[in-house]
């Protein structure tokens, strides 16, 4: 049986129209899990030079018995900003840790915090250091709240602040 062209054509138009709604969905899906790829590639700076940064506070204090706020004294050629992010460095009063931030300059990406700490297990021995990296859990222009020192009986631990999480 032959159906009229007219009817053809608008079934031809429906078949047309539906593929570009895919092809828009599609895009967009693409588009969208692209960006997030893109973003991940650029938190990996931060999370990248942070933890460099957190290596050589840990390098410095070795060296020289105490942390710094320096960024070139780490000796590590890393800029204090990039396009996406701002680095900095700070010192707890104590001078037993050291605060480091990397605050995203962009609105999609999250922002980061680390510390390098150096904990006395008893008077007479060195003290041992470690270092905690926190991400936020959204993306913000504004770095997460410092760790938080908790102590646990004899121990202290050190866990991220609430709106963040330990950087993997």
């Amino acid at each position: 049986m032959h159906q009229p062209k007219s009817r053809n054509r608008q079934r031809l138009a429906l078949c047309g129209l539906g593929g570009v709604f895919l092809l828009v969905g599609c895009s967009h899906i693409v588009g969208t899990a692209f960006e997030n790829q893109a973003n991940r590639a650029r938190e990996s700076e931060a999370d990248n030079y942070v933890g460099a940064m957190l290596r050589g506070q840990q390098a410095h204090f070795i060296e020289a018995e105490q942390f710094t706020d320096d960024l070139a004294s780490l000796k590590i050629n890393i800029p204090p900003e990039t396009e996406n992010y701002r680095y900095e460095i700070a010192l707890d009063a104590q001078g037993q840790a050291a605060l480091v931030t990397a605050t995203a300059k962009l609105p999609e990406l999250r922002s980061f915090t680390g510390v390098a700490y150096a904990i006395a297990e008893a008077p007479d021995e060195p003290p041992s250091l470690d270092t905690l990296l926190c991400i936020s859990h959204e993306p913000h222009q504004s770095p997460p709240a410092p760790p938080q020192f908790v102590q646990t009986g004899e121990q202290v631990e050190v866990v991220c602040a609430a709106g963040s999480q330990v950087a993997e």
